[in-house]
């Protein structure tokens, strides 16, 4: 019994020294945005960034707590039809998986032609300025096909001065959806079939060893299948001529059982030219650290009218240091809680 009190003693003692004041938890937030998305994930995901109190505090900044109570207001705008262009746009992470960009438009014979024609990517993207903030792979997959075309982008001007604290700002206006004590959503990738910094040559190479591969289930069909390329291989097909045209080589006058490898082949060097044009940014962080905006992987969305949308261009959301004011102690008694 004396053991049980002593226990009990040892834990409420241990909870009241894990208390912290607004000033500790915005000072340590503020750290943590200053050292970019690794550090930040890591702070949000650590025993002082689950706390009840800094939730409370990046859903509430008040003018006599913020440390600048006008600078929360984030300007959105769009989702309006943005160039793709790869010589302009900037990645902010360090893997794009192949697969994932290729997957739809070349899981069918009508799938590639439709993408050549319409030049128009898939679903939005969120940018900030010129960097590509969530989305990666919808631009990607824009690029493999027509590096001249469009896609759908919602502008958010994060706050912060350059790739890592922009995205330190997204990672912590997803945290501020979360309930207190879940973590940060992340997400992987396969290195092995990464796209960025890689010759055209070897993009070309990693299509080829994936050839009859579903990486989607929701893909149209397997990777450059052989129903896609018997329509491809036959000149009275539409599709035959447009990919020809996009390729640049002349149509075939009657279909032969190597021309399926020959067209792969030169579809898989079309889309690897394409792909090396994507430009590395090197402060971009590992794929696990990227902010998600994905409810299928516990993120919020963030979509034009949205409700985190609306908090960003309200104000409602403590997303820019400084977090709170120097001299601002507000003590959280386990009676308030």
């Amino acid at each position: 019994m004396l053991k049980l009190k002593q226990l009990l003693s040892e834990n409420v003692l241990t909870k009241l020294l894990k208390e912290y004041t607004e000033e500790e938890l915005g000072k340590a937030l503020d750290k943590a945005f200053k050292g970019g998305p690794v550090a930040t994930r890591k702070f949000l995901n650590s025993p002082m960034g689950q706390d009840a109190s800094l939730n409370s505090l990046l859903k509430k900044p008040e003018p006599e707590t913020d440390g600048d109570a006008g600078d929360d207001k984030i300007t959105v705008s769009g989702p309006s039809m943005i160039s793709v262009d790869p010589a302009t746009m900037l990645p902010t992470q360090n893997i794009i998986d192949a697969m994932s960009s290729i997957a739809f438009p070349m899981g069918s014979a009508k799938s590639l032609a439709l993408a050549i024609t319409r030049k128009e990517g898939f679903g939005t993207i969120v940018i900030s300025d010129n960097l590509i903030i969530d989305g990666h792979h919808r631009w990607s997959a824009t690029i493999a096909i027509t590096p001249d075309g469009k896609i759908n982008a919602l502008d958010v001007k994060w706050p912060g001065t350059d790739t890592n604290e922009k995205l330190a700002a997204a990672q912590i206006a997803i945290a501020s959806t979360l309930k207190p004590g879940t973590k940060q959503p992340s997400a992987e990738a396969e290195p092995g079939t990464n796209i960025l910094g890689k010759a055209k040559a070897v993009t070309a190479k990693i299509i080829m060893a994936n050839v009859g591969k579903q990486p989607d289930p929701d893909a149209p069909g397997p990777l450059l299948n052989d129903k896609m390329m018997e329509v491809l291989t036959d000149p009275s097909k539409p599709e035959h001529k447009t990919v020809f045209g996009w390729l640049g080589i002349d149509t075939f006058t009657e279909a032969k059982p190597e021309d399926a490898d020959k067209l792969r082949q030169a579809i898989a060097n079309k889309v690897g030219e394409n792909l090396a044009t994507i430009k590395k940014n090197p402060s971009a962080p590992d794929r696990e650290d990227m902010p998600q905006f994905d409810p299928k992987r516990g993120g919020p969305e963030l979509k034009a009218g949205g409700d985190l949308t609306n908090a960003l261009k309200t104000g409602k959301i403590n997303v820019s240091p400084p977090f709170v004011k120097d001299g601002i102690i507000k003590l959280k008694s386990l009676l308030r809680k």
